[in-house]
């Protein structure tokens, strides 16, 4: 859109919008003179065309700008579709416009500077995968997010330096007797933007809660145990048991939830074991499929799905929190099964903190923006 195109002359898309009804049906239409430009969003049928919605976009502008969609009121109000059906078409296409804004100098994850409190394997990892994805990692003051993994501070209080140091933002590479906790791909929508010290939760837990949310958005959890064979680490402590924190990110299995971890001696790569008792029966198959579906849909890339003959060695350096063996399970009835779900305990848990420092980061930028423009 930021390059001229002919003046005066108006342009239809030539697909239509997502989820748009066909004949009639909703189109994208863009006009511009220079940088600037109109978009628009029109009805048309066999017997006559509205508009329903109009954006005014000036590209000339170096400042960061934000344009809102304004709808036709008046043009919509005198527009009556003769047959009842399309009555009804219409009705459903107006709620198909847009409201969300557009931002004509998007975020950029090159932009975000982290600092990270605490250089051991988590520390280093979460380092390697910021450099990965072309984050800046500041090693000095001046960290706007910064990573507190040294496993010391873990509450909101002890936290408090950072801010007083002024970094915006502190993420808690482990669980937190009191700060709110965000797992990608479960609860990262609900950071508002007003807190300042949040945990990422364990490693466990990023396994655990995709496969924990998938399973009873489909079937419902009636209760459930866990069980988590974890690789050692330097400490050799017992793992904060996951289970009592999953209520934290998904509140509908407060209560529902329990379990226990082992250490193996393993350098890394663990896996959850969840036997779990389901509302609605279904079939080992019937569970499996609906699993690979929200791996190739909302949790994709977070998530995974795999029915081939798999060691725990194959899932080094995987960046999925989650991954869901299809063969290790069994049912023992339509209502009562055990899943088998797979993660690399060090690099797939660093790459979901730096997904989780994009999210918010992301956030506060649209936050600010919105606020210079009220």
């Amino acid at each position: 859109m930021g390059e001229d195109i002919e003046s005066d002359r108006e342009k239809d898309a030539d697909v239509e919008m997502h989820g748009a009804i066909n004949n009639p049906s909703l189109w994208l239409h863009y006009s511009s003179i220079s940088k600037r430009g109109t978009l628009g969003i029109r009805w048309i049928s066999r017997s006559d065309q509205v508009n329903l919605a109009t954006m005014h976009i000036d590209l000339s502008s170096a400042s960061p700008d934000i344009y809102h969609w304004q709808q036709e009121t008046t043009a919509i109000q005198r527009f009556l579709p003769a047959e009842q059906i399309e009555q009804e078409r219409f009705g459903e296409a107006l709620s198909l416009v847009p409201t969300h804004p557009l931002y004509s100098h998007p975020f950029a994850i090159s932009n975000v500077k982290i600092g990270i409190n605490g250089f051991g394997r988590i520390g280093r990892l979460v380092f390697r995968c910021a450099l990965e994805q072309a984050v800046q990692v500041i090693v000095v003051n001046g960290a706007e997010y910064v990573v507190e993994s040294t496993g010391v501070f873990t509450t909101v209080d002890k936290c408090q330096p950072h801010i007083q140091a002024d970094a915006k933002k502190v993420i808690i590479t482990a669980p937190s007797a009191d700060a709110p906790m965000f797992i990608m791909g479960v609860n990262e929508y609900k950071y508002t933007g007003k807190e300042t010290v949040f945990s990422i939760a364990s490693c466990t837990t990023n396994c655990l809660a995709p496969l924990a949310k998938g399973v009873h958005e489909k079937f419902g959890i009636v209760e459930a145990l866990m069980t988590a064979v974890h690789s050692y680490t330097a400490t050799q402590k017992i793992v904060d048991s996951s289970s009592n924190k999953i209520g934290k990110v998904i509140p509908d299995l407060n209560g529902k939830l329990t379990g226990m971890a082992f250490r193996v001696p393993t350098p890394n790569v663990s896996v959850v074991d969840l036997t779990a008792r389901l509302n609605k029966g279904a079939k080992y198959e019937e569970i499996c499929a609906a699993i690979k579906e929200a791996a190739n849909g909302p949790l994709k890339n977070i998530f995974a799905y795999t029915d081939e003959k798999v060691v725990s060695t194959d899932f080094i350096d995987d960046t999925h929190s989650s991954i869901f063996d299809a063969k290790a399970g069994i049912s023992l009835n339509d209502n009562f099964v055990k899943l088998v779900a797979w993660y690399d305990n060090e690099y797939g848990y660093s790459d979901r903190v730096i997904d989780l420092i994009r999210h918010i980061a992301k956030k506060d930028h649209e936050d600010k923006l919105e606020q210079s423009f009220e």
